[in-house]
């Protein structure tokens, strides 16, 4: 997406049809511009398209949303990011998206086993967002969950990589 207006820093954004259906007039919206990283503008969603496009063969529906705090970083032309609010939880117990698998229908985390190895354990999730996921049960604070890591095999000129003669 892109900034439009410089006098309303209107954002005309597409979102993917299973995200729009949250989507809704008045909810919170937060905005990051790629040429300015440390800089979060606020804003509203004024309205959302009732009528569908297929964007590279996604449907997807456009909102409309207006910053409510304009900084004098933001330029016409930026590439922009917004991440709309749709519900919130106060004083839970939350973890990383990335830390939850699903396993048998089940949502699980890993954490360290006592022989430093990684243990399996269930946990029962609530509201699920983008960057966090509610514990309700399973879990208790202060305890330490295990992110996914890659692995990543070195080789010595071998395989596809570059050779040097």
């Amino acid at each position: 997406m892109t900034l439009n207006d410089l006098q309303t820093f209107q954002l005309v954004v597409p979102f993917e049809e299973s995200d729009a259906a949250q989507v809704q007039p008045n909810q919170r919206v937060d905005v990051t511009v790629d040429a300015v990283p440390d800089l979060t503008s606020p804003g509203t969603v004024v309205a959302v398209a009732p009528t569908a496009d297929q964007i590279s063969g996604v449907v997807s529906y456009y909102a409309t949303i207006v910053l409510t705090q304009v900084d004098p970083q933001l330029k016409d032309g930026q590439t922009a990011q917004a991440d709309v609010l749709t519900r919130t939880v106060a004083d839970v117990l939350r973890v990383p998206a990335a830390a939850v698998r699903q396993e048998n229908g089940r949502s699980v985390v890993s954490l360290p086993g006592s022989d430093g190895r990684p243990v399996t354990r269930e946990f029962t999730p609530g509201l699920v967002g983008d960057r966090f996921t509610e514990v309700r049960a399973g879990l208790d604070e202060g305890q330490q969950v295990l992110l996914p890591q890659a692995t990543v095999e070195a080789t010595a000129n071998g395989g596809g990589g570059p050779r040097g003669n």
